[in-house]
C-alpha cells in the first residue's frame, strides 16, 4: 500500500514537472516580449503606476548617462506627471541577451492644467535578458529596460 502510494506520488510529479517544462518551453519569440515589456512600460507611465513600471525596468536603469535604477525621484515623477508616451515605429533589434529599440517618441507631460508636450526624433531603449520565474518556481527570463538615451528630451519641473 505505502509502495503504491510512493509509485503514485512520484508519477504526479513527474507529471507536473513535465506540464510546467513544457509550457514554460513555449514563450513568444523574443520581439514579442521586448514588444510586450515596452507596452507594459508605457501604460505603466501613463497610469501614473511607478510599481508595475519597475518590473519592466532593469535595478541598473540608466537615463541619459546617469544611474537611476529604483530612485524614489522616479516614483513621484511618474505618480505626479503620469507621462503619456506614444511611440513611433519600431523593430527591436535581438544580439543574444541584449536588444534595442530605436524610434521617435512624443511625451505629454499633465499636472493639473499645465500641459507639456515633447516631441523626441530619436529615443534609443536598450534591453537585457534577466532571469526571473514563472508561477513562482519555474525559472524563466524577461526583457527589461536598461539604458533610455534621448538626448533631446528635456524633463519637466514638477
Amino acid at each position: 500500500m505505502k509502495r503504491n502510494l510512493l509509485i503514485l506520488f512520484g508519477v504526479i510529479v513527474v507529471a507536473l514537472l513535465s506540464v510546467g517544462f513544457v509550457v514554460a518551453s513555449r514563450q513568444p519569440s523574443d520581439e514579442a516580449l521586448i514588444r510586450d515589456s515596452l507596452e507594459s512600460a508605457v501604460a505603466a507611465s501613463r497610469d501614473g503606476a511607478p510599481g508595475s513600471l519597475y518590473a519592466e525596468l532593469s535595478r541598473s536603469l540608466e537615463v541619459n548617462g546617469q544611474m537611476v535604477g529604483r530612485d524614489p525621484e522616479v516614483n513621484e515623477f511618474i505618480k505626479k506627471l503620469k507621462p503619456e508616451i506614444a511611440l513611433g515605429e519600431y523593430t527591436p533589434v535581438v544580439d543574444g541577451d541584449t536588444a534595442t529599440v530605436t524610434t521617435a517618441a512624443n511625451v505629454t507631460f499633465g499636472l493639473g492644467n499645465f500641459s507639456n508636450t515633447q516631441v523626441i526624433n530619436r529615443v534609443e531603449i536598450e534591453f537585457a535578458r534577466e532571469r526571473a520565474t514563472k508561477w513562482v518556481f519555474i525559472p524563466t527570463h524577461k526583457w527589461r529596460i536598461t539604458k533610455v538615451s534621448a538626448p533631446d528630451f528635456v524633463a519637466p519641473d514638477y
